[in-house]
């Protein structure tokens, strides 16, 4: 009868034992499941801050590009108003040497011509460039607003399967 008695107390004290065990296991699990969740939460973080990077430095080479380009229709307009200038001044001293109505008439006539048409093709110009930049601006605008939107929605998609597995694997333990 001892005997019997003690090998049940052995028996009952090695399913304790195991008990333990299983539920140390499990609790681990659970912790390793939650850990990796938070891995996976800060790598979504992580990518998220860099797309964000990404944009601002889309954005603001953009707004270097307008400013480089409005830069060069100044420099375009100076030089153009420039040469007007020193057409106009030589064009008045050949008018003072010579003296004859007719040909000063023609010339001034010819002057107004060349400018007005100087003019046109400047003002031309100047609308074709900044149609041209507010057409970048504008595809490059929808690119980056498309990057963002695919973005976002991967990343939801990450976080519903993420959740979904996460889910299971409880449901499972």
């Amino acid at each position: 009868m001892m005997v019997v008695m003690m090998m049940v107390v052995v028996v009952m004290m090695v399913v304790v034992v195991m008990m333990v065990v299983v539920e140390m296991v499990v609790v681990m699990m659970r912790v390793v499941v939650v850990m990796v969740m938070v891995v996976v939460v800060v790598m979504m973080v992580v990518v998220m801050m860099v797309v964000m990077v990404l944009v601002v430095v889309v954005v603001v080479m953009m707004v270097v590009v307008m400013m480089v380009v409005v830069m060069m229709i100044k420099v375009v307009v100076m030089v153009v108003m420039m040469t007007i200038m020193v057409v106009v001044v030589v064009v008045v001293v050949m008018l003072m040497m010579t003296i004859v109505v007719v040909v000063v008439v023609v010339t001034v006539m010819m002057m107004v011509v060349v400018t007005v048409m100087m003019v046109v093709v400047v003002v031309v110009v100047m609308m074709m460039v900044v149609v041209m930049v507010v057409m970048m601006m504008m595809v490059v605008m929808v690119v980056a607003v498309a990057v963002v939107v695919v973005v976002m929605v991967v990343m939801t998609m990450m976080v519903v399967m993420m959740t979904i597995m996460t889910a299971t694997m409880m449901m499972v333990v």
